[in-house]
């Protein structure tokens, strides 16, 4: 016979629990879940990862008060612009520069998850960072935290993207700066070289008033192609920046 147990009197719902005593089975559903991935993992010197939460309510009832931080340490801070994406309901604070992400006051539904992706930038230390959650706390009690690793290599060339301003209103404008940095590293890099498809609504605006100390740069309405002149001296910052107009979704 299955019993389903309920504390009285506690703002707390019971925390998910299977409990066999002799014939009698106690049991209640598992607990939500919450996990952390960093892409890339491994990055250069103020160098760009995103840090992507996840989070899934496995409890077979509705959770509210949703929460958790992640303290980055003293060499992960979160990115000038963070290009925050989150479709989860609550408080998201990331604030650039910032050594800390938080979340708060969310909730979700049966058998729902959502996801928050916030940019981060290495620090000048070279090695291993492995970065855990605080407990997802929520109306049902603690949930278990979250851990994965960022490596920061000076072997690798940083390189990061900004915004400014990181917000525009419908056919406004903004500029996006690419920047490669090889001032931490020890030796030269070879010719860096990326491609970036812009998302629908966003394109190159005219005139794009574009301006970089890179060479080899080649652009067009959707993709941009800057490739920069080998090697990089030691102490060798490249920059480019692009005029970008925001568009109706149609």
């Amino acid at each position: 016979m299955v019993f389903l147990g309920k504390f009285f009197g506690s703002t707390k719902r019971m925390a998910a629990v299977a409990t066999t005593l002799g014939s009698l089975a106690f049991a209640v559903p598992a607990p939500a879940d919450l996990s952390l991935v960093f892409s890339p993992d491994n990055i250069g010197p103020g160098g760009q990862s995103t840090a992507t939460f996840t989070l899934n309510n496995t409890t077979g009832g509705p959770l509210s008060e949703l929460a958790f931080s992640l303290n980055l340490g003293a060499n992960v801070t979160v990115a000038g612009a963070p290009a925050i994406d989150s479709n989860c309901n609550g408080t998201l604070t990331a604030t650039g520069g910032a050594s800390t992400i938080s979340f708060a006051d969310g909730g979700l539904g049966i058998g729902e998850n959502c996801t928050i992706s916030v940019q981060v930038l290495g620090g000048a230390t070279n090695g291993l960072n492995t970065l855990t959650t605080s407990q997802l706390s929520s109306d049902a009690g603690d949930q278990g935290d979250a851990t994965d690793d960022l490596t920061i290599s000076d072997s690798l060339l940083g390189f990061s993207k900004a915004f400014a301003p990181t917000s525009v209103a419908l056919n406004g404008t903004t500029t996006m700066t690419y920047t490669f940095d090889n001032t931490a590293n020890g030796t030269n890099v070879l010719r860096p070289a990326f491609t970036e498809t812009l998302p629908t609504g966003l394109v190159f605006a005219s005139p794009v008033n574009a301006v970089t100390d890179c060479s080899g740069l080649a652009g067009s309405r959707r993709k941009l192609t800057p490739a920069c002149p080998a090697p990089y001296p030691l102490t060798c910052k490249r920059n480019l920046s692009d005029r970008l107009q925001r568009l109706p979704v149609t």
